[in-house]
């Protein structure tokens, strides 16, 4: 009964440290979102699909609209930008300054001529219009 329960409790904790959307994550810049963001300087994000848009939001505290910059190149979208600071040698921090950079690969069915961008209290929301696809198509005879 011992051995039962420790190998539910084992499954029960691969099951919290696997990340359920990182398929999803996979699908938008072809690598793990919180591989990317932990091994280098990229700020995280959340995706999400709203119907007729898809939604990145990335959070940039700290981070001026001055400094931010969005870009579509090669099929992916890219944001670069730079958090700047004054740090003092003497200072301890664990917030992470310099610059930045992200990207997401651009799918078939998003519209590139339809992203609109915001920027507010450090938050970049992007969307993603999708282009429209007939649901049905009458076909007449020859």
């Amino acid at each position: 009964m011992n051995n039962l329960m420790r190998n539910r409790q084992r499954d029960l904790n691969s099951f919290w440290d696997h990340d359920p959307f990182s398929l999803f994550y996979q699908a938008f810049n072809g690598r793990d979102g919180n591989e990317v963001a932990e091994k280098r300087h990229a700020p995280v994000c959340h995706i999400s699909d709203r119907g007729d848009f898809f939604l990145i939001s990335l959070d940039l505290p700290g981070v001026n609209k001055e400094h931010v910059d969005v870009e579509v190149k090669d099929g992916y979208l890219n944001i670069k930008g730079e958090r700047h600071t004054e740090v003092k040698s003497n200072d301890y921090t664990e917030r992470r300054y310099g610059q930045f950079e992200r990207s997401f690969k651009i799918s078939e069915d998003m519209d590139i001529e339809r992203i609109k961008a915001e920027f507010n209290n450090g938050e970049l929301n992007l969307e993603i219009g999708k282009k429209s696809s007939p649901t049905s198509r009458k076909i007449t005879l020859d």
